[in-house]
């Protein structure tokens, strides 16, 4: 009996990789694998022997750092589609330690775009007891030999950086409670420049219990609700930055797991004397897609928004894939939370397609049709 063929991708919305090397796209509220789709994912992004991790993405592009602590940690830009490959400057003036060098990178655009790529990265710096102290900030070109630092006023500062952004010559880096805007400038073709031109406030007027009420939860089932984030999302199109929270919550039965609960997004509005953040309930025919390392938002073109059932991720809604380290959890955190009606539908995946080890790996959005 023969087998029944999978349905093709859906090529307008972004796919997942799991672990740095396994793909998935999203069909009838299930995760698929790409391994059976005709050239989406080719040799360069199968890191067979575990040495690269995926530390971003930008279009139809993985950036992969080398997994292990060396002297001079290596990025690599990898098309999985054509197999194309472009390489980082090699030389990072501080040592960060652990197991990752870079925790989180960022472009511009495509690095084979006619605009010169713009890159960022978090890197984490510990302590002598190996402690993650605080994290610093990154920035190169491609054509740079070497990454230019952004130094801070207190050299050992304590600022945790979430997440960061670029959009054109302007990086946004987010603190649990600071939004940071960096105006970024070449000098001689060699080395970068910047300042900080503005910073934003981050709060919540809210305590997080109010979500027991707002999605009508019931309060005997947790040990508590908190914050995650923030994370920061761009419109390639429109140029606008959106900031935006997690709500997680803990279950109190054994074995104990984390769920994402909804979220608050916001979107940074810019005025004469200063910038604010406006909350967002309607991203119209928009979708934002979240994870640890990567977050992209895709119109769909034709004004829909998501239905009520929820059967396909049509707008309005975002689409989160979180993985927690060291914390077994069945099906990880995989899922559809729609702005409209204010539910998570669950996204799963095959069992036959998806072994459980790979939910403690990074989970990672692109666009291998982009």
């Amino acid at each position: 009996m023969e087998s029944t063929p999978l349905p093709p991708p859906p090529h307008h919305l972004p796919w997942l990789v799991l672990d740095s090397r396994h793909p998935f796209y999203i069909q009838n509220q299930c995760f698929l694998s790409g391994r059976a789709v005709p050239k989406s994912f080719e040799s360069n992004s199968d890191a067979a022997n575990y040495t690269r991790s995926c530390v971003g993405s930008v279009e139809g592009w993985l950036i992969m750092a080398e997994r292990f602590r060396t002297m001079y940690p290596v990025l690599e830009f990898i098309d999985p589609v054509s197999d194309a490959l472009v390489t980082f400057p090699s030389k990072l003036p501080i040592k960060s330690g652990g197991n990752y060098n870079f925790l989180k990178v960022v472009a511009s655009s495509a690095p084979t775009g006619p605009q010169r790529c713009l890159v960022a990265a978090i890197v984490p710096v510990r302590n002598n007891s190996g402690h993650e102290a605080r994290r610093e900030l990154a920035l190169c070109r491609l054509t740079h030999e070497s990454w230019t630092m952004i130094k801070f006023a207190e050299v050992n500062h304590e600022f945790l950086i979430c997440d960061i952004e670029v959009i054109d010559r302007e990086l946004y880096a987010a603190t649990k409670n600071l939004l940071m805007v960096f105006n970024i400038k070449d000098i001689d073709g060699c080395h970068l420049s910047y300042k900080l031109v503005e910073t934003v406030k981050l709060e919540n007027d809210k305590s997080v219990n109010w979500v027991y009420d707002y999605w009508g939860l019931d309060k005997d089932r947790y040990v508590q609700i908190f914050e995650d984030g923030p994370y920061l999302v761009k419109d390639v199109t429109s140029k606008e930055l959106f900031v935006i929270f997690r709500y997680v919550s803990l279950s109190r039965s054994l074995p104990i797991t984390y769920c994402t609960e909804g979220f608050r997004v916001l979107k940074l509005e810019n005025c004469i004397a200063s910038s604010s953040l406006v909350e967002v309930s309607d991203l119209g025919d928009r979708r934002l897609f979240l994870s640890r390392f990567s977050n992209q938002l895709i119109s769909s073109g034709n004004g829909v928004k998501g239905s009520d059932d929820m059967t396909t991720p049509e707008g309005n809604c975002i689409c989160f894939a979180f993985n927690w380290p060291r914390v077994m959890l069945p099906g990880g955190d995989f899922g559809v939370f729609s702005l409209t009606n204010k539910r998570v539908m669950p996204l799963r995946f095959p069992e036959d397609q998806c072994p459980a080890e790979l939910f403690f790996g990074s989970t990672v959005w692109f666009n291998p049709f982009a």
